[in-house]
C-alpha cells in the first residue's frame, strides 16, 4: 500500500471495525445479486432488450465487489499495522495522530494548530509525523 493510500485509511482507523462489518455485510450483498440474478426474472420476450440491461448490472455489482474486495483488504492492512506499530509508538507519537487525524471534523488538522497545541515549531511536527508514518509502514 502506499503512503498516500495509508494515510487515508488512518483517518479511520477508530472506526475501522465499523468500516469492515459494512464492507463484509455490501461484499455480501453484492455475492446475492451476482448469484441469483434478480433481474432474470423478467420476461425478455415481452420487454425486447432488458437482457443488455440485466449484464449491466451483473457487470456493475461484479465492478463494485472487486472495489469492496480490495477494501477489505486494505482495512485488514491497515487495522494489523496500526495495532503492531501503536505498542512502538511514544505518547508524544500517537497524540500527533491523535491530533492530526482523530479529531471529529472532516479535514486533518493543520500542522500549525498541532504545533501550537504541543508547544513545538511546525516543521518538527510534520518531520516527527513522517517519522511516525516510516515507522507504521515498516511493521
Amino acid at each position: 500500500m502506499d503512503r498516500k493510500t495509508f494515510e487515508e485509511y488512518l483517518k479511520i482507523y477508530p472506526n475501522i471495525d465499523k468500516e469492515i462489518k459494512q464492507t463484509e455485510s455490501e461484499i455480501e450483498r453484492l455475492k446475492n445479486v451476482i448469484r441469483e440474478h434478480h433481474f432474470q426474472l423478467i420476461d425478455s420476450h415481452k420487454i425486447p432488450g432488458v437482457s443488455h440491461v440485466i449484464e449491466g448490472v451483473i457487470d456493475a455489482a461484479n465492478s463494485a465487489l472487486q472495489y469492496h474486495v480490495e477494501r477489505l483488504k486494505l482495512l485488514h492492512e491497515t487495522k494489523a499495522k496500526m495495532e503492531k506499530s501503536f505498542t512502538k509508538l511514544t505518547f508524544e507519537q500517537k497524540k500527533i495522530i491523535e491530533l492530526r487525524y482523530w479529531n471529529g471534523q472532516y479535514r486533518p488538522t493543520k500542522w500549525k494548530d498541532i504545533a501550537k497545541r504541543l508547544n513545538y515549531h511546525e516543521k518538527s511536527v510534520e518531520r516527527l509525523y513522517r517519522g511516525i508514518i516510516d515507522i507504521i509502514m515498516a511493521s
